[in-house]
């Protein structure tokens, strides 16, 4: 004698694998304040950048620069070396290593050593703020509770002869 049964079921399940599009609004947040720290000369905080010395804004006004006032913006060649990348799994934020002397190294010596081996002035730019900390909290908050609310539909069925 021979059985045959066949089940079916649906059942609404959180979708949590598609987390693209969270890590795109994370990785874009921190990319647009990045640069705007850049564009504004403050720091991730908020505080301002240090100053150029008159001499260093003097040679760059004689050499035609765009931005001969704002620190690390002469030319915006670190600015748009700066680039971001989301998939599902990640969000980054990065400079790139273009140029002579290479872009990411040059951000890095303004961050952490001082670029002026004279005077030593640091130029941090490249960070979080703890108000961007706070809004990645709640973006992620909000999208479980997206995922939550909003679960998605799978049938399933089994059959055995």
């Amino acid at each position: 004698m021979q059985i045959n049964y066949a089940i079916s079921f649906q059942q609404k399940i959180p979708d949590f694998a598609k987390k693209k599009e969270l890590m795109k609004d994370i990785a874009e947040k921190l990319y647009n304040d990045i640069r705007r720290n850049l564009r504004e000369s403050r720091t991730p905080e908020g505080g301002p950048i240090a100053a150029l010395r008159p001499s260093t804004v003097k040679k760059k006004i004689e050499a035609g620069y765009s931005h001969p006032n704002t620190p690390l913006m002469a030319s915006k060649i670190l600015y748009n070396a700066i680039k971001y990348k989301a998939t599902a799994s990640y969000g980054a934020v990065w400079i790139i290593g273009r140029g002579k002397p290479p872009r990411d190294k040059l951000a890095l010596d303004h961050e952490k050593i001082g670029f002026n081996w004279k005077t030593k002035t640091k130029r941090a730019f490249f960070g979080m703020s703890s108000k961007t900390r706070i809004w990645i909290r709640f973006r992620i908050q909000r999208w479980f509770k997206q995922k939550i609310n909003n679960p998605v539909l799978y049938k399933t069925s089994i059959w055995r002869s």
